[in-house]
């Protein structure tokens, strides 16, 4: 999914409750309780999804997240743009090993 319309930011941006530490997602989550949302794009006739936090990294760089998007906050239905980066899949796992919300990895952070 290259291109949005407008009406697709402004219909995300009206599922975000804001707060003083992380923005909020409102809308639908995954089993994972990170936020979802599905664009149909008549033009294509297909409908493609993707993450809350994915979405806003795009919204706010105007470029689509190439690695993993982590959240400093440990909030996954955190969008705040400020508590997420982009970083590699393994040091997202060592991140979660460090901070403990991983136990099923059996290699040291290290």
């Amino acid at each position: 999914m290259k291109r949005i319309q407008k009406d697709d930011a402004a219909r995300f941006w009206s599922k975000v409750m804001k707060t003083d530490g992380c923005w909020l997602w409102t809308g639908g989550l995954n089993k994972d309780g990170y936020g979802k949302l599905g664009f149909w794009k008549k033009e294509e006739k297909k409908q493609y999804t993707t993450t809350a936090h994915r979405f806003v990294l795009f919204l706010a760089s105007g470029a689509w997240p190439v690695g993993v998007v982590s959240h400093t906050c440990d909030t996954p239905a955190c969008v705040r743009p400020g508590h997420l980066r982009e970083t590699s899949q393994k040091d997202n796992i060592r991140d979660c090993m460090r901070r403990g919300r991983r136990a099923r990895y059996r290699f040291s952070p290290e």
